[in-house]
């Protein structure tokens, strides 16, 4: 099938990099200045990678309204890009060694359901912005991964993509839009039904894609 592929549409968080402990850091410092004195643990920031911001806070907080999380989530959100641009995350093995030459063969998309500009904030930390060619993310569109997916295809002509993701959640919104999903094994998530691919590292997909 590699062969009639154009496109490749990576998740984020679990996929490209692991930026949890800086993501963890945004977190428990606005969470502890609210007036509810939360915290977390990254155990508690790894059950929910990947998750809508809404679904996330209801299983961490069920005790909480909208109206008490959403005011926090907002800061969160603010302080957590302005993290990933300067402290990042840990970019996983071979990622940007194999990112330019897969550039070179297909376009490369990030769909991700992260705050607004937490992508550009993974490019500036990285430098891989100039081989990705668009991107799109659930706090800038407020829409399901599946929807943001099929925004990407839809503006940039993509003919014959695939998802590369970590989660349960990553594999279905592949399926709802349509496309087969890649599974990366050292990610934050297990899977319930097996992927159209499955991958140990990010060589072993590059080197599959690649000619």
């Amino acid at each position: 099938m590699q062969n009639n592929i154009d496109a490749l549409i990576f998740d984020l968080d679990g996929t490209l990099w692991d930026a949890n402990n800086t993501y963890l850091n945004a977190w428990n410092t606005i969470m502890q200045d609210s007036e509810h004195k939360l915290s977390m643990t990254i155990e508690d920031m790894q059950s929910v990678m990947g998750w809508e911001q809404k679904a996330a806070w209801n299983k961490l907080f069920p005790h909480l309204a909208d109206s008490d999380w959403k005011p926090i989530a907002q800061n969160i959100d603010i302080l957590q890009v302005q993290l990933a641009a300067t402290q990042g995350g840990i970019l996983y093995k071979d990622v940007a060694q194999y990112i330019p030459p897969l550039s070179q063969k297909y376009s490369l998309h990030i769909v991700s359901n992260c705050p607004e500009a937490l992508i550009p904030a993974f490019y500036k930390y990285s430098g891989l912005q100039s081989y990705f060619t668009d991107y799109e993310e659930h706090g800038r569109t407020k829409l399901s991964k599946s929807e943001n997916i099929k925004l990407i295809i839809q503006r940039n002509n993509i003919k014959n993509a695939i998802y590369i993701g970590d989660t349960e959640s990553d594999r279905k919104h592949a399926t709802l839009a349509g496309l087969p999903f890649v599974y990366m094994t050292y990610g934050f998530g297990k899977l319930t039904q097996p992927p159209y691919l499955k991958f140990d590292t990010f060589a072993e997909l590059a080197l599959y894609f690649l000619p």
